[in-house]
Formats: structure tokens, C-alpha cells, sequence
């Protein structure tokens, strides 16, 4: 029996579901030179974790275990940049291409960047019309739109040029999830006229 949960069998795998490590979060919890930070994901009754060392300032070393048990250890080297403010911001260096980033996510054996481990979004993978209307439902409620509402006035506190530009934002987003939409409501009509075509062929045959 169905579950009633549409699925693509050509989906990518999504970030959402594989374990990600964080360096901004690594760094507020004290990530130094010689210091090693275990980092834990629970998920339902399972639970893993991740040791990360930090070697030097530009080299750390994450140390996971293989789905079969086995101890796995990487070299993982790190960037940084400065903050408007001062101080700097560490980054990952992906450690297949090298590109900077913030979140590594563990594929396979391995933790890698959201472009080589060939990661997507769950949102990304929804239809056109379930994105559009998420979008302007998340704008309407920023500018205070409700159900049958004729007019939007600004919510109080809110800048004429942020609300018009919201505004513009909602209404482009409600037009295109309306115009996605249109080839399923044909869809639906034309099965719908078509069964009850066929039902009044039925009724005429009994008759």
C-alpha cells in the first residue's frame, strides 16, 4: 500500500541527511592549536561523533569511524579571512577542491564540500509551484498579508522602500506559484470531465 508520500527515485541525496561538521561552531566552542573538540549527532536511537584537532593555525585533523566500526583519520587544512572588526574567520578548505567554506559534510567515509559530495537542498527538489507559494506564504507574513485581504498596509516600524520591495517580492512569487499551478488544475479537470463522462455513459447503459 502506498504511504502517501510522493518520492523521486532520480533525487540527490540532501544535506539534510548526512552529518555536517561546522567550523564557525568549532571556533565559538574554543578550537586551538593542540586542542581536540569531539562533536556528537543524534538521530533517533543512533547516535555518532567526530573528533576534530586542530594540528597549527592552518591544519586540523578529524578522526570519524567507517560505517562498519573502523577508526577513519583526515587531514582537513583551514583558511581564514579578516572580520570587518577585527579578528578573523576561520573556513574549511574542502579538502577534494579546495574551495573555501563553513560546512563540511561527512559522505562516505570522508567529509567533504556540499559541491563534491554532490549534495542538494530538500526545498531545491520540490516542485515549482510548492517553492513559489513557501516563498510568498514567508513574504505575506512578513508584510502582514491575510487570507481574503484586499489591501496590505506597512507594518509598523518597517521602511516604505523595504515594504515596497516585499511587497513587489510577494506578488511576483503569488503570480508564479499560480501560473505552476495551472497545468495541474487543467490536469485535474480534464480527468475530472473525463470520469464523469464515463459515468454518465455507464448510467445510460443501465438505463
Amino acid at each position: 500500500m502506498s504511504s502517501g508520500v510522493w518520492q523521486r527515485w532520480d533525487a540527490r541525496r540532501t544535506v539534510e541527511s548526512v552529518l555536517d561538521l561546522d567550523i564557525r561552531e568549532l571556533h565559538r566552542g574554543g578550537l586551538i592549536p593542540g586542542k581536540t573538540l569531539e562533536v556528537t549527532w543524534s538521530r533517533g536511537w543512533s547516535e555518532s561523533s567526530v573528533a576534530v584537532t586542530l594540528i597549527d593555525s592552518d591544519n586540523a585533523r578529524i578522526v570519524s569511524r567507517s560505517p562498519d566500526g573502523r577508526p577513519f583519520s583526515e587531514p582537513v587544512a583551514l583558511g581564514r579571512t579578516a572580520c570587518n572588526y577585527g579578528g578573523e574567520r576561520p573556513w574549511w578548505l574542502c579538502p577534494e577542491c579546495g574551495r573555501r567554506c563553513a560546512l563540511l559534510y561527512l559522505v562516505g567515509e570522508r567529509f567533504r564540500c556540499r559541491c563534491c559530495g554532490e549534495l542538494t537542498y530538500t526545498t531545491s527538489q520540490s516542485s515549482r509551484w510548492i517553492r513559489s507559494t513557501r516563498k510568498s506564504i514567508k513574504l505575506g507574513r512578513r508584510i502582514g498579508v491575510e487570507a481574503g485581504a484586499r489591501r496590505v498596509f506597512k507594518p509598523p516600524g518597517m521602511h516604505w522602500r523595504t515594504f515596497e520591495r516585499l511587497v513587489a517580492e510577494y506578488t511576483a512569487a503569488a503570480v508564479t506559484a499560480s501560473e505552476a499551478m495551472r497545468p495541474t488544475l487543467e490536469r485535474w479537470e480534464s480527468e475530472a470531465s473525463a470520469t464523469r463522462a464515463a459515468f454518465d455513459s455507464c448510467l445510460a447503459d443501465v438505463e
